[in-house]
């Protein structure tokens, strides 16, 4: 919607049109006992301390994002204020900002949110439910909200950036817990993650020639396969087709993201809140599917050619509503004998395994094509050697042991493992051919923390997202998707 116009789009649903947002239901409940507590923990003037506490936290954040400069001299943080921070009774205790490249350029909003939580920081992005406030900060014209709109931009999604111009932006709320060490662990993270400190583009001298450059890398004569990657449980181990062929599907790889994993609300799970999925290994054989985990002894054998109808009259089991990237996602609930395999294997109760139901099909939006459960687009390409190009670009890996090149490849949990003769060449590429299959790029990768996940052990790290956001200007893509 538009602040200053009357344009407005309303949600498929008919019920989501006349709800205002998710009442706050919990806070309401919680109100006057956490005001009871607040006085006994402050006695006095409980409000009044609160405020001056929170406020010079504010105005301490502000003047430290404001002092932060790349090392041409261009300002790190564009902040939105009315106010300079000088009294609390105009200005409430909160900061708001985009971070900004050394060439001027927006970091979108999305991507800083997701560098902080590798942070252990959590931040609330977008328009905050402020839609007039966003627009008039952002100087957003109602024609590109229409524009922003008709690119695919929604409320409360991750497209920050839509021709280099930011769709919402970063805020840091204080409350009464707040330190200020948590302050500074933030400017520390945008200092270490987005300053410059050395000149690029046209006052920056490379070292070394372009040749010099090549001539590092192994050359071919031209980009070869060495792996084939399914993922048949959305965000769990591989299924490694080494030799040979593996057959194509309308939605990508067959079997490639076929089943998810949900909790006992329904919400789909994924390593991002439990790392320990990347220790279910899978294996496809003769159109059957095991699952395996380290420490269980028993496994998990699934038929992958049983038609929905034998599941539902087997198991009484009924279809599942889920959502995967926003897009709502029909499922058929695989039964208790699997879900209390994957129960068991993650230390989780009520999990249930779901199949993606054939009876309605998810699509891509910008091009229509069908989607089986993957997040954005039908298959993903990872160049070996871009991989260890970035390898050799991280400064340091917090203490934990340089990985091995297969295990950062796997990290990146790409369908389709090339090598070619130079790193990132792929990023050039409209499209690929492999035997007689052709593909056409869709695009590069926008990547998350997920990458920073150890595959084999689960362990979190900081690296390598740090550095792709450091290499490419704060745009963390890495990997192309094909379709």
């Amino acid at each position: 919607m538009s602040g200053p116009s009357a344009f407005h789009e309303k949600r498929d649903s008919l019920a989501d049109r006349f709800e205002d947002g998710t009442i706050n239901f919990l806070s309401i409940a919680s109100l006057l006992p956490c005001m009871d507590t607040l006085e006994r923990l402050i006695p006095g003037a409980t409000m009044e301390r609160i405020q001056r506490h929170t406020f010079q936290l504010a105005r301490y954040c502000y003047q430290e994002l404001q002092a932060l400069q790349h090392a041409n001299g261009g300002r790190v943080v564009e902040l939105y204020h009315d106010t300079a921070f000088g009294d609390p009774l105009s200005q409430g205790a909160i900061v708001n900002f985009n971070v900004l490249n050394d060439d001027g350029g927006y970091v979108g909003f999305a991507e800083v949110a997701c560098m902080a939580a590798n942070h252990g920081i959590y931040l609330r992005t977008g328009c905050f439910c402020n839609p007039g406030a966003c627009q008039r900060h952002l100087r957003l014209a109602d024609t590109d909200l229409l524009r922003h709109y008709q690119a695919g931009h929604v409320c409360g999604d991750a497209n920050d950036l839509i021709d280099g111009q930011p769709t919402g932006s970063v805020r840091v709320s204080f409350g009464y817990c707040t330190r200020q060490a948590d302050v500074d662990q933030l400017v520390a993270m945008i200092r270490r993650c987005y300053v410059r400190r050395t000149l690029t583009g046209p006052l920056a001298i490379s070292s070394l020639s372009r040749d010099q450059i090549l001539a590092q890398y192994k050359s071919y004569d031209r980009p070869r396969l060495v792996q084939i990657c399914l993922y048949p449980v959305k965000s769990c181990g591989p299924y490694r087709v080494t030799s040979g062929s593996w057959p194509l599907s309308a939605t990508g790889l067959r079997y490639d993201r076929a089943f998810l994993i949900v909790d006992e609300h329904g919400a789909a799970m994924t390593q991002k809140k439990l790392p320990e999925m990347c220790r279910i290994r899978p294996t496809v054989e003769q159109d059957h599917m095991t699952l395996r985990h380290d420490e269980l002894e028993d496994e998990l054998v699934i038929d992958l050619n049983e038609p929905e109808e034998l599941i539902a009259t087997r198991e009484s089991v009924q279809l599942c509503q889920t959502k995967v990237c926003m897009d709502s996602v029909q499922g058929v609930d695989c039964g208790e004998r699997c879900a209390d395999w994957v129960s068991r294997a993650l230390g989780v109760s009520g999990l249930r395994l779901l199949r993606q139901s054939s009876q309605e099909t998810r699509r891509q939006q910008r091009t229509a094509r069908e989607l089986s459960l993957n997040n954005q687009a039908q298959l993903l390409l990872i160049n070996r050697t871009s991989v260890r190009w970035l390898r050799d670009k991280v400064d340091d890996w917090d203490g934990v042991e340089i990985p091995a090149l297969d295990s950062l490849v796997d990290r990146f949990r790409g369908n389709l493992i090339i090598e070619t003769a130079r790193p990132l060449e792929e990023s050039d590429w409209q499209r690929v051919r492999i035997g007689e299959s052709g593909f056409s790029v869709d695009g590069p990768c926008t990547r998350c923390q997920m990458i920073c996940i150890d595959q084999m052990t689960g362990v979190r790290t900081a690296e390598p997202l740090r550095t792709i956001s450091r290499e490419f200007g704060g745009r963390m893509r890495f990997g192309v998707y094909l379709s």
